[in-house]
Formats: structure tokens, sequence, C-alpha cells
């Protein structure tokens, strides 16, 4: 099965016309990474998924979003300016998640800052295996 990773790497590429070689030339990554990404034998960390995404030209909020697919096959799932957070504060959104009833297994695909056609805005929008879609709103407050 390919990943959604995959898809988007091939996807992203070849929209560019660019062949596995350029966009490892570009990306300053080994060709045999890219072609192992596009048939999802490889995965790939944040360092080099930041590289393939600027190589591609992304936006800040593409290459956001192609980050975090990269890494949601990684062992190394945190990102590194996050890495300083207390494990209370990383897994708070998970815990909660499951107080709700949603496990990591069911959710099918995270979309981030969506733009819905109700015009209301969310942090993120969850899609779950059985068809429910969950919005998760992050309040924080300072004094």
């Amino acid at each position: 099965m390919t990943s959604t990773f995959a898809n988007a790497l091939t996807t992203l590429r070849t929209r560019l016309n660019l062949t596995v070689q350029d966009l490892a030339t570009k990306a300053k990554v080994p060709p045999t990474l890219v072609s192992g990404l596009q048939s999802s034998n490889r995965h790939i960390g944040e360092n080099n998924a930041r590289k393939l995404g600027l190589a591609l030209k992304l936006s800040e909020r593409e290459l956001e979003t192609f980050v975090y697919s990269a890494i949601n096959d990684c062992s190394e799932k945190v990102l590194d300016d996050c890495k300083a957070f207390p494990a209370e504060i990383l897994n708070l959104c998970a815990r909660n998640l499951k107080e709700q009833g949603i496990d990591g297994g069911q959710i099918d695909r995270c979309v981030l800052k969506p733009k819905l056609q109700d015009g209301k805005e969310h942090d993120a929008v969850l899609f779950l295996t059985d068809g429910r879609t969950a919005f998760v709103d992050l309040k924080i407050s300072t004094r």
C-alpha cells in the first residue's frame, strides 16, 4: 500500500517536471532516498522532508503539511523545535482525543488550519475511518 506521503511526493515532483535525480540534486539528498520514499520502502525525518519540500518550492503552509505527512511514518514524530516540551504537553492532545473516544488508529487524515466552507476556523480537522469528523481547537491563555 502506498502512503499519502509517497503519493504527495510523486505528484509534486511530476508537477514540476522533475526527475528523481533532479529533485534529489536540488534537495541535496540521495536519489535512492527519493525513489525509496515514492515506493513507500523508506521513511524520512523532519530535516530531509524540509529539504525536499523546499526543493519542491512549497509554500510555508504546504511545507508544514508535507513535513507532518512525512514524519507520520517516522519513529521521530516530534518536530525538532518542539522536543524541549515536557511529555505531558506533547501527549495532551492525544489524551484528550482518547477521552473523547477517538483512537489514533481511527484517524484517516488530519488537516491543519483548514479553510472550511461555513467560514468557521479550527486548529485542525480529523477525518475518522468510521466517517466521523472531529474538530480540534486549542485555547492557550497566559497571565
